[in-house]
Parts: C-alpha cells; sequence; structure tokens
C-alpha cells in the first residue's frame, strides 16, 4: 500500500501509513522499496518522509540498483544530494 501512495503521490497517505507503523523497506515485485520509486520520480518530498522514517538508502533492487542510481540516472540533483547525504 505504501508503494502505491508513493507512486501516485498520495502524501498525506504516506505519511500517515509510514505513522501506523508500514515498513518502509518492503519490496515489490521488482524488489523496488518505496524510496526507490520516490527517488525515481525526484519527489524530494517523500525521500525526505522516507530516509527520516528509516528507509535503507542502500537498497538494492532486483537490477541493483539503488535509490541513488534512479535519482542519479534521472538527472534529479536535490534528490542525489539527499540520497547522499544519508548515505
Amino acid at each position: 500500500v505504501l508503494h502505491s501512495a508513493v507512486k501516485n503521490r498520495f502524501r498525506e497517505t504516506a505519511r500517515l501509513l509510514v505513522k501506523k507503523g508500514a515498513n518502509v523497506n518492503s519490496k515489490d515485485e521488482n524488489d523496488d522499496t518505496p524510496l526507490h520509486m520516490a527517488a525515481d520520480s525526484g519527489n524530494l518530498v517523500f525521500v525526505r518522509l522516507l530516509l527520516d522514517s528509516g528507509a535503507r538508502v542502500d537498497a538494492r533492487n532486483d537490477k541493483n540498483s539503488t535509490p541513488l542510481h534512479h535519482a542519479a540516472g534521472k538527472g534529479f540533483t536535490e534528490t542525489v544530494r539527499a540520497l547522499l547525504k544519508e548515505g
């Protein structure tokens, strides 16, 4: 459910899910975490929410990519900075 909230940019839903204990490091069918999805869209608000809630910046998906790879590959400079600061 958290993956869907991040993907669809439902900020308040994501915030509530995290507050209620949703696993911020859960993986989808591609082993992407919610942080991978937030980084892939360059959504700094979600990236910060997830990082502040314990998301692993070094999580790897089934292609061995981290959220940093996603953000850098799309040129999301501020997102890259936030991820580098954490990891």
